[in-house]
């Protein structure tokens, strides 16, 4: 966030890689730009009421790799080998697919209002929980 988008007395804590999300004394604010749009969301820190840290991932590339060695199993013992080599082929490939497409975000969400979802690619796991603790602090400071 650049300095002229601060409020009066706002002063900057934290931002990440990209400054696509800007920690300060007064709000968190999303800042990210994708095929020429640009999409921002400001949540007051007042307005916070959780923030968790997880996996987001398409759990229809999981199910369809579990099914598909089922039936490779099944193909075996039906007399259908041939479907076996198959089978495998593509349930290895949805699984890779699976956990390749996983993200691992950290989701904030304010009261009644807006989520703020971002990747944490490239963010060690203790960056991530520093970042979640400058923030519970911040929230703090500002209910005081």
């Amino acid at each position: 966030m650049e300095n002229q988008y601060l409020l009066k007395g706002e002063q900057l804590i934290t931002q990440s890689d990209g400054d696509i999300i800007s920690l300060t004394n007064y709000r968190l604010r999303y800042s990210e730009t994708q095929f020429g749009k640009a999409h921002v969301i400001s949540i007051l820190l007042k307005n916070i009421s959780s923030i968790e840290v997880k996996y987001r991932s398409n759990t229809a590339y999981l199910l369809g790799s579990i099914i598909l060695f089922i039936a490779a199993v099944f193909s075996l013992g039906g007399g259908a080998s041939e479907a076996f080599p198959f089978a495998i082929i593509l349930g290895v490939i949805l699984l890779v697919i699976y956990f390749r497409t996983r993200k691992h975000v950290v989701a904030i969400v304010s009261n009644g209002g807006k989520e703020i979802h971002f990747h944490t690619k490239g963010m060690k796991h203790d960056g991530v929980l520093k970042f979640i603790n400058q923030l519970e602090e911040a929230i703090q400071e500002s209910h005081s």
